[in-house]
């Protein structure tokens, strides 16, 4: 009650009163019963214990870091920050569900986690999933506190459904691209060259105003001056410029005779 009596008055709130909101998630993690077995059956590579163990050590974790902040207004940015930063696991284990090439994700993943740089693909698939179920918890946690705490309401939960679509199309594209270019010059290393040299100049320039759009979009978010008709709408633009700039992408001489 005191706890929640602070966050009406915007008050900081303190790591014991932010798990005794959470705690019973903490004890029961919210997911359906098929994911919760996941959860328990997979052994953490770090000691052996359950990945449920090591959600409970790195979600506490979380809390200790919301707590951290000294003020109410700072927690609660922390709070949505937290909450988007879950946004990455997600969008990764879409894409690679349709990727047929592991390279086209595999060197992005290992990029964001070094841990892994020595993995081979099929591990780096297991630790995603991993990864993704814990973000699933972490979010649904997040979303709880921040609803009976920080004043995350409806608009604000819709605005972060956006920014977490912003991210998911936008790393599906980006390995889907990647995915095509492994599997169209499979074979000629002429032709990959060729793509390679297309993809720097056509679609990085893009990409990389897509991920500056998607740190925007995290920043109206959490300043709360998110404008869905403006902001989201020129995401979703430079989007459509990607998927159109994917549809020219070049075809080998042969395969244009072909057709």
């Amino acid at each position: 009650m005191l706890a929640r009596l602070k966050g009406v008055f915007q008050r900081a709130l303190t790591e014991a009163d932010l798990l005794h909101v959470i705690e019973h998630r903490i004890k029961t993690p919210p997911l359906s019963p098929e994911w919760l077995d996941v959860l328990a059956t997979i052994r953490a590579k770090r000691d052996g214990g359950s990945l449920t163990e090591l959600w409970r050590d790195r979600f506490r974790a979380k809390i200790r870091e919301i707590a951290s902040e000294p003020t109410w207004s700072l927690q609660r940015a922390r709070v949505l920050r937290c909450i988007a930063e879950t946004h990455g696991w997600t969008a990764l284990h879409e894409a690679t569900k349709e990727a047929t090439n592991a390279e086209a994700w595999v060197d992005h993943f290992k990029e964001a986690f070094p841990e892994a740089a020595e993995a081979s693909p099929e591990t780096c698939n297991f630790l995603v999933l991993q990864h993704y179920v814990m973000a699933l918890c972490t979010e649904a946690c997040l979303v709880e506190i921040g609803s009976a705490l920080y004043n995350v309401n409806q608009i604000k939960l819709l605005e972060l459904q956006v920014l977490e679509a912003a991210h998911r199309e936008t790393q599906v594209l980006q390995t889907r691209l990647r995915d095509r270019i492994l599997t169209a010059s499979r074979g000629d290393d002429d032709f990959r060259d060729a793509l390679v040299e297309w993809h720097d100049e056509q679609c990085v320039p893009l990409l990389n105003a897509e991920w500056r759009s998607i740190n925007a979009l995290e920043e109206a978010v959490v300043a709360d001056t998110f404008d869905v008709q403006k902001d989201a709408r020129q995401a979703e633009a430079l989007q459509e410029k990607l998927a159109a700039v994917l549809r020219e992408m070049p075809v080998r001489i042969d395969e244009e005779v072909d057709h």
